[in-house]
């Protein structure tokens, strides 16, 4: 390991230490909606917020504790609007599927894609409400760490759509460069990348520990 790597490692973690826990959120009561560890672990997933994305950038126990209650707490505060939602999607997937295929059948009415319109339309209000609650939470999260680490966090959530080894998605780059690590992540340049360096160093050393907080906090 280099001493450049070495430094950058202690300097998040040292980073997320020096900042403080973030911020105090209600405990769980014993009242929840079943299943919203789940939930929470879901919508955390979408904020780009794993046990390994956690770990890669260096967040101690006790703050990684507290960022994974706030996904708790986000689901736990909107209970009944994420249970109607799911029903909600749940309904309407099924009817917009039953319509188009009749009307890829060419058996549709006039009625059915009058419906069909409708439920498009509120299919894409449900999703709009979701994907705001969703950077809602990611914006809570990452509001409360160090800035190198809000930017790697940020980082990584962009770079979800790619199939590169984990530990090269903690900087931006641009699509030929995605292409370039994925097909060539040995190469001398993409081997000696700094930052992957250190997620590479942090995951061996603290994904397992984060992992365990994850599942206790996240357990039905």
């Amino acid at each position: 390991m280099s001493t450049l790597t070495a430094v950058l490692a202690g300097s998040l973690i040292a980073a997320a230490a020096s900042r403080g826990p973030a911020p105090e959120v209600v405990s769980p009561d014993t009242g929840a909606l079943p299943g919203c560890g789940a939930l929470a672990a879901l919508s955390l997933q979408e904020a780009g917020v794993s046990p390994r994305s956690l770990a890669a950038i260096g967040v101690s126990d006790e703050i990684a504790a507290r960022l994974i209650a706030l996904g708790r707490a986000s689901c736990e505060a909107s209970s009944f609007e994420i249970t109607q939602e799911l029903a909600e999607r749940e309904e309407l997937s099924g009817r917009i599927q039953e319509i188009e295929q009749r009307v890829r059948a060419g058996t549709s009415a006039r009625e059915d894609r009058e419906q069909l319109a409708s439920d498009r339309e509120a299919m894409a209000r449900i999703v709009a409400a979701h994907n705001a609650r969703i950077a809602s939470l990611e914006q809570a999260v990452v509001a409360s760490l160090p800035e190198l680490q809000q930017e790697m966090l940020r980082a990584a959530s962009r770079a979800s759509h790619t199939d590169v080894p984990f530990e090269f998605r903690f900087s931006e780059r641009s699509d030929s460069e995605w292409i370039a690590v994925r097909d060539h992540p040995d190469d001398q340049e993409h081997a000696t990348d700094t930052r992957a360096q250190v997620a590479r160093l942090l995951l061996s050393s603290r994904a397992g520990a984060i992992q365990q907080v994850w599942g206790e906090l996240l357990a039905e």
